[in-house]
């Protein structure tokens, strides 16, 4: 399971947290901890490194904590200096790790022993002791007849009272958990500190008793003390109203803050930590949480749950995935569906929905959280250099770029079609490493991304014996019920019920995927390579009236080769009977029983002359493709049906496509009638197998050059050449047969430098051997794995042998299936297997070189580069790859030019290029110490590990040299040291310094040193010695003006003599680190070695947030801060100050000619002169000062669309600034052509832009990309003018205006509810207060905004589309008689924007003329005949109203829904609808000439019964 990276405590079901990966705070990158854990006190403790994990990235939480343990948590809590504290603890059964922490805690009070001498520290601590020890940290317990008769029962009573053990699972007595021990430190950081006071006290003896002891909260009103709890004192005294001081803020001050009314992103009551102003994380608060589901929540259920008071006086507060808008998700519900009748499902709540209740008694809230959780598939491989990985959700929807997303799933419409969002993930936030393309996630979303991601339970290769579409299905005899998020794939069981019964559900395998509640979220059919094979040819001699079964040569995805025999009762199989069977070449599906007989049937072939073109295309296809040349990352496509412009014409290849490398063979197949042999050119063995078209290099033999391979003349027709793909209905390759050679063997080339196989295995169950050995490949140290059930292994020495050259192959999975070695072949050359001869993998026999000797040179045609050759050898010219290997045994080594050609020793004549990136190896596994192996790239290390090859006494080195050459560059050169390290005594290490009798070196151990610059010396006659060095960092950089730490041995005559740990020296600006050392007594004729190791930098104590050093001209300087500040660390050549992050910094040189107000470049920092020898500038991160700055600077800074270059190149962006002289040429470029500079004599953000270009300043400049920005009637824009802070005003009359990109404009709009930026008059979403210029230009319209009901679309007069919710420019006409509902008719349009129901129909509606947002509603037509007599009323609680009335207003529109009263004095009153057709009317019996009538949809006119 991926471990968590950073975590929110979410509060969700242990099932469902458990193993999740969670955005939003930084200590759950503790693989072990889950929502069991208490998870809030383990990230609060850790980031304030109370409290953290082990090297593992485990923060064991379930282990006892002992009480030694204990101290160090509590000397951490409380943050004594622990080093002053060795050595003066009293006990005697302390360790010397723990010793100086329980010395801190005694000696404050904090602890104490079971006796004067002995602790007990390795017993784990009780809640009680623990509990005693963090209470006297607050300030309780101080006398000891607090305690009165037992100490755990004070303890406890005392904890009770200040809630000190709420969360804590484990009993007073009770051994305590690093889980228990979190939440109590936590409670305690949470609780009021106090102080004691008594009303005296007298002795007895030794005994002195305290009377009447008062604890009471120690207050303030300083800023600090309400950053974790608001609570005051209530006390009478002088407390009164003043904060309590908790813990956590005395001992913080202020760093350490909780939010303790915050909401999660899901919508839950929640608490927020942060330190040092950055978020630990967010935590739902589970003490308020009153009930959880996962299925369906009716409204009945949430009134049971919480009561009718509750109901009806709290305030219910519902989220769905985050969002609370009802607009945005119309499944939000409030109070009013929460009664006793509602039945049915709240919030889209379901099965795999978890929903929580919270409830606040004190704030009188509920909070309703609904969580969907969603799958999700991995779009690619996480990308490391990125940083980031794409996923596609299913069954889920973003809403009209809200950047908010509702549940949109449905499992039974077959299609996942506009169903699904993509969302990036950040490694940041995710522990994504381990996540590949195609990968199933189970995750959650709210606030606009992905928040949880977790793997779901996959059911694996299963058969589904019965399943209800998008209900459930059954697995195994058990049932499991679909999600209501099921969206992934829905089609796959849809396929199966419109195969038409050519699938079998018995046939298939499928994966299952779960949720945490076991609930379906997904189901695929699983794509298993072993479902399918290709036949080469079949026995011709086979008769379906004599046989069932028919014998075929097979080649399965894993590059396997068989024999194999087929039941032609139960497949699908066209064959002839005949020779040509012998030349099948056809992919087949299979299934196999338990006697090994198989079923095959073939799939669909698109070719008229292939039986199977009868066939559909289902969801895989085959074809013959006899044209293609090449497979490779340059021919990617294949043919796989006949004509063109048929959607599987082209199949492409892609990351999990599996190509298959075949070789062929001549075989006699039959005898033609009058006796001559009948020859076929057979498919008859596999060279290669690789995945992923990148990685295929691959020429295809044309008919041709198949019959020249075997040499047959083809006069029988019997050929395979070509590809035969096999792919899906995505026009993608699964697999091909390629019919060829592969060009891609320097892949499969392999050197071997292990002495033999590293590991060997047998698994009883599959009666398989699995062997691994390294070699390596391609310049990389790789691990083989051979699979195999002989027990003979291809890996062993005798078959592979170290400091040789092998081809090797591998099967689909990566394993070894093939090693070629050396073969002698019939003229007595050596060389690689006959058919790869390409390599010119040949040596002379009993030569030690291969390939190519030093002897001649050649070049290649163009001249560009010198490759060894041999002319009596295999010719070079068309080879592109060349495999050299040669041994030396000579005083010199080979040297390179700066043409990075490498020369053999004592030669400058004839060299081999070096690729830039060249993999470079050095094999020294033959030194004394085990030896080691040692990569590098280019000819920089190629250099040094020719420098570091042992010398032999004799003077000569003995090496290999191999090389892979391709194109007439080395690309990987291998160096095998024959000679081990020391060798006859003679110390060689490149390392190492000698002057007369004194040596010195460096230890590796820390991977920090180097001495190439060291020197050394020595004054016999005060037994000093001096030496000097260079150290590098972890980095590998070397250590400049930084002050160093190291340990120095002295060996005298082989003795050792001086040891000295943690020694103080400071790197100079060179890189140099000086020391001496004095030994006992040295004499000029001794062997004086020092040693230095474990070199590393100096790390200031993490008490401040930066250093600020001083060295050189600059170490004398005074430093304020404000206030003059001390030195903490007074080295040789430098001070340290520690300071705070964000500090102004004045540094007073003790000379100086600045010139005031100027300003000038200190490490990196722009700093202003404020005396002729003093500079001001902000701390913002580590600084170190050398010498006084002289050359004052102008800084031009590039803001939002802007880069700048200066002479140099040097470029800034976003933010970035340079230096530059005054007048001094540079280049702005913007991303709208046009720049403003502002400086102090601009400080406008709006002016005329001018044209991007080189230009030059005189003081500091900052340049933004000037972007147009218009300004409609009744728009007024406003920002703050950057010189004094005055308002600057920008209207319609200013307009148009160049404003600088980034500005926030302040709006206010007259004529409109809003402003648009468009150049239309219709735009979906708008401005109300504030706007930010960006890098195109803008077009701001006053606007109103128009809602639709009834109405699926209307237009304005000019014709622009208005849709539900869209803004209009207040200049606009609507016409009405365009308005259209959904199905696209023409509908009456009511102006409703003042709440009415009815009214006469709208015609035009001037946008100049309203005063607040348009509604317009679809309405009915309501018609009253002419003389009729009749009149409407609207039925209203408040009194009827007269709408409508024979003689007056004959003609309105009316809302559906209402309810009419219709009057007629003499006659009944009659209705018809448009067309005619009688509208029936509700009678009244004590008015027979009146009605009532429910207004419809449909228009109808109102007359006399005739």
């Amino acid at each position: 399971m991926r471990n968590l990276k950073r975590a929110l405590s979410l509060g969700l079901t242990a099932a469902m947290i458990s193993g999740l990966m969670v955005m939003g705070s930084s200590a759950a990158s503790y693989a072990d901890v889950t929502s069991e854990n208490n998870v809030e006190a383990i990230e609060v403790l850790e980031a304030v490194g109370i409290m953290i994990g082990d090297e593992n990235g485990n923060f064991n939480p379930d282990q006892n904590v002992t009480r030694n343990e204990m101290a160090v948590v509590m000397s951490n809590l409380m943050e004594y200096n622990v080093a002053s504290y060795k050595d003066t603890s009293p006990f005697t059964d302390v360790p010397s790790w723990a010793e100086p922490y329980v010395a801190a805690c005694w000696t404050n009070g904090i602890t104490a022993g079971y006796s004067d001498t002995i602790y007990g520290g390795s017993d784990t601590v009780t809640t009680a002791q623990a509990a005693l020890m963090l209470m006297k940290a607050l300030g309780y317990f101080q006398y000891a007849s607090d305690f009165g008769g037992d100490w755990q029962l004070a303890t406890t009573r005392q904890g009770n009272a200040i809630d000190l053990f709420n969360g804590v699972d484990s009993g007073v007595t009770q051994a305590m958990t690093r889980n228990d021990v979190a939440q109590l430190v936590l409670n305690t950081l949470r609780s009021g500190t106090v102080q004691a006071s008594t009303d005296g006290s007298w002795t007895i003896g030794d005994v002195t008793i305290n009377n009447n002891v008062q604890y009471s909260y120690i207050t303030s009103n300083a800023d600090y003390a309400d950053a974790i709890d608001d609570v005051k004192s209530t006390s009478n005294t002088t407390d009164a109203n003043r904060y309590v001081v908790e813990l956590g803020e005395q001992l913080y001050q202020g760093d350490l803050e909780l939010n303790d009314n915050a909401t999660d992103v899901f919508g839950r009551p929640a608490r927020t930590w942060s330190y040092d102003s950055k978020e630990i994380g967010t935590y739902a608060k589970t003490e308020l949480l009153k009930q959880s589901y996962t299925t369906k929540v009716t409204g009945r259920e949430l009134y049971d749950l919480l009561g009718s008071n509750v109901v009806d006086n709290y305030n219910i507060k519902v989220a769905i995935d985050g969002v609370i808008d009802h607009d945005i998700n119309g499944n939000i519900f409030n109070e009013t569906a929460i009664n006793r009748n509602n039945k049915a499902a709240v919030g889209a709540t379901g099965n795999g929905v978890l929903t929580e209740v919270y409830v606040d008694q004190e704030a009188k809230d509920v909070y309703i959280s609904v969580i969907n959780t969603y799958l999700a598939i991995a779009d690619e491989d996480y990308d490391a250099e990125q940083d980031e990985l794409g996923i596609t959700v299913y069954g889920i929807t973003e809403v009209d770029n809200t950047d908010e997303y509702i549940k949109n799933a449905d499992s039974t419409d077959g299609t996942s079609a506009g169903q699904t969002e993509k969302f990036d993930l950040a490694y940041e936030d995710f522990a994504l490493e381990d996540v590949v393309e195609d990968d199933v996630l189970m995750v959650t979303v709210a606030n606009g991304a992905v928040q949880t991601v977790a793997d779901p339970e996959t059911l694996g290769g299963v058969e589904i014996s019965a399943f209800r579409q998008g209900k459930n299905l059954t697995v195994d005899g058990t049932t499991y019920d679909y999600a209501t998020t099921t969206e992934y794939e829905c089609e796959t069981l849809e396929d199966y019920t419109t195969d038409g019964g050519v699938t079998n559900l018995k046939d298939l395998t499928y994966n299952v995927y779960l949720d945490a509640y076991g609930y379906v979220l997904g189901v695929v059919e699983v794509d298993a390579v072993d479902n399918y094979v290709f036949l080469t040819g079949v026995d011709s001699n086979y008769s379906n009236l004599s046989n069932t079964t028919l014998t075929a040569n097979a080649i399965f995805l894993d590059g396997t080769m068989a024999t194999i025999e087929i039941d032609m009762r139960k497949s699908t199989l066209d064959i002839d009977n005949s020779v040509r069977d012998a030349v099948l070449n056809t992919w087949c599906t299979y299934s196999v029983n338990s006697s090994d007989i198989y079923t095959v049937t073939e799939v669909y072939n698109p070719d008229p002359l292939e039986a199977t073109e009868t066939a559909q295309m289902g969801k895989y296809g085959q074809y013959w493709d006899q044209n293609l040349t090449d497979v490779d990352d340059d021919h990617i496509w294949i043919q796989g049906e006949p004509d063109e412009g048929t959607p599987c014409y082209r199949v492409y290849g892609n990351d999990e496509s599996i190509y298959l490398n075949v070789s062929i063979d001549e075989i006699t197949v039959g005898n033609w009638y009058g006796g001559s042999d009948i020859e076929a050119v057979v498919i008859d063995d596999v060279n290669s197998v690789v995945t992923g078209i990148d990685n295929a290099n691959m020429e295809v033999f044309s008919e041709a050059e198949a019959l020249d391979e075997v040499g047959n003349d083809g006069r029988d027709g019997l050929v395979s050449y070509g590809v035969y793909p096999l792919y899906d209905d995505e026009a993608y390759v699964i697999a091909a047969i390629v019919v060829g050679e592969d060009g891609s063997n320097s892949e499969n080339l392999v050197y071997v430098h292990s002495g033999s196989v590293y590991e060997e295995s047998y698994d009883k169950t599959t009666e398989e051997y699995t062997w691994t050995r390294t070699v390596i490949s391609n310049g990389e140290e790789v691990t083989l794995t051979e699979v195999d059930d002989s027990g003979i292994s291809l890996l062993a020495n005798g078959r592979m042998d170290e400091g040789k050259w092998y081809q090797v192959r591998y099967n689909a999975d990566g394993e070894v299936i093939k090693v070629e070695a050396d073969q002698t072949n019939v003229a007595g050359w050596l060389d690689y297997d006959h058919q790869y001869d390409e390599w010119s993998l040949s040596n002379y026999e009993g030569s030690d070189r291969y390939t190519n000797t030093l002897d001649t040179v050649y070049s290649t045609a163009d001249g560009s580069v010198l490759v060894w050759g041999a002319a009596d050898l295999y010719p070079m010219e068309g080879v592109d790859t060349v495999l050299y290997h040669e041994y030396f045994n000579v005083p010199g080594l080979p040297t390179v030019d700066k043409a990075r050609t490498l020369y053999e020793y004592n030669t400058t004549t004839s060299g081999i290029r070096i690729a830039t990136d060249a993999s470079i190896i050095l094999d020294q596994e033959r030194n004394k110490d085990g030896g080691e192996v040692y990569f590098g790239t280019g000819v920089d290390d190629l250099i040094d590990f020719l420098e570091d090859l042992h010398k032999r006494t004799n003077g000569n080195y003995e090496y290999d040299l191999s090389m892979v050459i391709e194109d007439g560059r080395a690309t990987t050169v291998i160096i095998k040291d024959h000679v081990e390290d020391g060798d006859a005594g003679n110390w060689t290490e490149s390392n190492m310094i000698q002057n007369e009798n004194v040596i010195l070196w460096g230890s590796d151990n820390t991977s920090l040193i180097t001495l190439a610059t060291a020197g050394v010396g020595a004054n016999f006659a005060t037994n000093t010695i001096s030496f000097t060095f260079t150290g590098l960092d972890a980095d590998g950089d070397k250590i400049v003006s930084d002050k160093v730490l190291y340990d120095v041995d002295v060996y005298f005559n082989g003795h050792h003599d001086v040891y000295r740990d943690d020694v103080v020296g400071f790197a100079d600006a060179n890189g140099k680190i000086a020391g001496t050392v004095t030994p006992v007594s040295a004499n000029a004729t001794d062997e004086v070695v020092v040693r230095i190791s474990n070199v590393r930098l100096a790390k200031s104590a993490p008490t401040t947030d930066v250093t600020l050093t001083l060295s050189g001209n600059a170490k004398g300087a005074k430093v304020y801060a404000p206030q003059i500040e001390t030195a903490d660390v007074t080295g040789f050549g430098f001070t340290e100050y520690n300071l705070t992050k964000g500090d102004t910094v004045t540094v007073e040189f003790t000379t100086g000619s600045l010139t005031v107000g100027e300003q000038y470049e200190v490490d990196g920092v722009v700093a202003t002169a404020v005396a002729n020898n003093a500079i001001r500038f902000i701390i913002a991160s580590d600084m170190e000062i050398s010498d006084v700055p002289s050359n004052a600077i102008i800084a031009i800074t590039a803001g939002e669309g802007i880069t700048l270059t200066d002479a140099d190149g040097n470029k800034a962006t976003n933010g970035g600034f340079l230096t530059v002289n005054a007048n001094e040429n540079f280049t702005v470029e913007s991303e709208t052509g046009e720049y403003l500079a502002i400086n102090s004599t601009s400080q406008y953000l709006h002016g005329n832009g001018v044209a991007e270009g080189t230009t030059s300043v005189t003081e500091s400049t900052t340049f933004y990309a000037a972007t147009s920005v218009s300004f409609g009637t009744g728009v007024t824009a406003t920002y703050k003018d950057l010189t004094d802070g005055s308002t600057v005003t920008l209207t319609s009359t200013t307009s148009p205006r160049d404003v600088a990109a980034g500005t926030k404009l302040t709006l206010a709009v007259t004529g409109g509810s809003a402003v648009i930026d468009s150049a239309d008059d219709v735009a979906d979403e708008a401005y109300t207060t504030t706007y930010e210029v960006g890098l195109t230009a803008g077009n701001l319209k006053a606007a109103w905004q128009v809602n639709l009901k009834g109405i699926a679309s209307i237009e304005t007069s000019a014709g622009d589309e208005i849709a539900d919710g869209a803004y209009v420019a207040s200049t606009e006409t609507i016409a009405a008689s365009t308005a259209e509902d959904a199905d696209g008719n023409t509908v009456h349009v009511l102006d409703v924007s003042a709440g009415n129901t009815y009214g006469a129909e709208a015609t035009t509606i001037a946008l100049s003329g309203v005063s607040k947002n348009v509604v317009l509603s679809a309405a009915t037509k309501i018609t009253v005949t002419n003389g009729s007599g009749i009149s409407v009323e609207l039925e209203d609680a408040d009194g009827n109203v007269e709408i409508a009335k024979d003689g007056a207003t004959e003609t309105i529109l009316v809302l559906a829904g209402e309810r009419l009263l219709i009057k007629d004095n003499d006659k009944a009153v009659v209705a018809e609808d448009v067309d005619g057709n009688p509208i029936t009317l509700e009678t009244l019996g004590n008015h027979p000439t009146w009605a009532k009538y429910t207004v419809g949809s449909v228009d109808i006119t109102l007359d006399d019964a005739t």
